[in-house]
């Protein structure tokens, strides 16, 4: 079965450093299927150089979109303007130059879309082209600011969202919300968490020790660290005092901003980067793990946390809300409200015992196995197998 993923969030020769989760995908069901990846890079030439090159030939393929090979499939630099700009006749010119120029030979049993608001205009448009069946993946932050940002496009999302023949969303909150701006689904829906790059599950220490944050100074401002240090000073006028540790690495402009948010906290510390094995052991080491993230599609860190038995803080509304439910050893708290973060971080440290309790009992259920990369894979091969028999819902007029 031949299955075409568009991403632009797929680690390529033009841009490495993406995120992992997509092609985590590709790699946990390669033998189940012929997997083939355009991964989608976007560069505006210039005003005057896109004004005479490519405006001049509306409704045509992009005339400058620069194709190249890699091992996961083709790489595809298409020009587009910033800001959301065109951005819906961009991606339409260029699911045409796709189809015109990489599948002319080649067509796919299944075309699936990485995004609803992004990939999904261009897998809607090529499948109809085709004749073939197209899958949705719903990362939520992209996808909300997009809808919100854009009524004008949503008339049209509603069709390729409602007439995709299967969707997975990376979390409950990311299909409430696009189900908020575009009505609820009927079709096929699989819920599909990111693979977790730690799947061994270390059952949880009560240690008396630190709290732990992860994340790469360069998102200092999105990941929040204000709130974190917000909430640091709250206790510490309260008179607690809680040794915080954050690893993650940038540039030199990084580290000087972060150091200025931290100063104040003489129990806070940069650590640095590290690699995949020393942010395990300082996870088993830790109390609990902190990250009220202004926007998170999903945050597989969460997960990773959890199975190193560390208790976790997440952004309510986003992250992993609504996968935890109840789950006391996952607390949400609004990523502003500084006093409930406070609280919450008192409440990780001064009932680390009874949270990392009923973690160890979580760690060991049937609810945890839903999150080893092995099931994950799994879901997503019988969905993509379930979105071909449900067959293309018709031509492109």
């Amino acid at each position: 079965m031949r299955v075409l993923h568009l991403s632009a969030d797929f680690p390529d020769p033009v841009e490495a450093a993406k995120t992992k989760a997509v092609k985590a995908l590709v790699d946990r069901t390669a033998e189940q299927f012929d997997h083939r990846v355009i991964s989608l890079n976007r560069r505006f030439p210039g005003v005057a150089s896109f004004a005479s090159k490519i405006l001049r030939n509306p409704g045509q393929p992009l005339p400058e979109t620069q194709f190249g090979e890699f091992p996961y499939g083709t790489t595809a630099i298409y020009p587009a303007p910033p800001r959301g700009i065109l951005h819906r006749t961009m991606l339409e010119r260029l699911a045409d130059e796709i189809a015109h120029t990489v599948l002319r030979e080649e067509k796919p049993d299944l075309i699936v879309g990485h995004k609803l608001t992004v990939e999904g205009f261009c897998a809607y448009r090529i499948a109809r082209r085709l004749g073939v069946p197209y899958a949705l993946v719903l990362q939520g932050d992209t996808d909300q600011k997009i809808l919100s940002a854009r009524p004008d496009l949503r008339a049209h999302l509603g069709k390729v969202f409602h007439e995709a023949a299967w969707v997975f969303p990376f979390s409950p909150w990311s299909l409430i919300s696009v189900e908020s701006y575009l009505g609820k689904r009927s079709g096929p829906t699989t819920m599909l968490p990111c693979i977790p790059a730690i799947e061994d599950i270390t059952p949880p220490q009560v240690n008396d020790s630190y709290l732990l944050s992860v994340f790469h100074l360069k998102s200092a401002s999105r990941k929040n660290l204000k709130a974190i240090m917000e909430a640091q000073r709250i206790n510490r006028t309260e008179g607690r005092h809680y040794d915080l540790r954050i690893i993650g690495g940038g540039s030199e402009e990084d580290w000087a901003n972060a150091r200025a948010l931290t100063a104040s906290d003489t129990h806070t510390t940069l650590a640095g980067e590290r690699d995949a094995a020393d942010v395990r052991s300082e996870m088993a080491g830790a109390t609990g793990f902190v990250l009220p993230s202004k926007r998170e599609t999903f945050g597989m860190v969460f997960i990773e946390a959890l199975f190193c038995g560390l208790p976790i803080i997440y952004p309510s509304g986003t992250a992993v809300d609504g996968l935890f439910d109840y789950a006391p050893f996952a607390i949400g708290v609004d990523p502003e409200d500084y006093s409930a973060l406070a609280k919450a971080m008192t409440k990780l440290v001064e009932n680390e015992a009874e949270l990392k309790a009923t973690l160890a009992d979580w760690q060991l259920s049937e609810d945890a196995l839903r999150f080893n990369g092995t099931a994950i894979g799994d879901a997503f091969a019988e969905g993509l197998r379930g979105a071909v028999g449900q067959g293309a819902s018709g031509a492109l007029s």
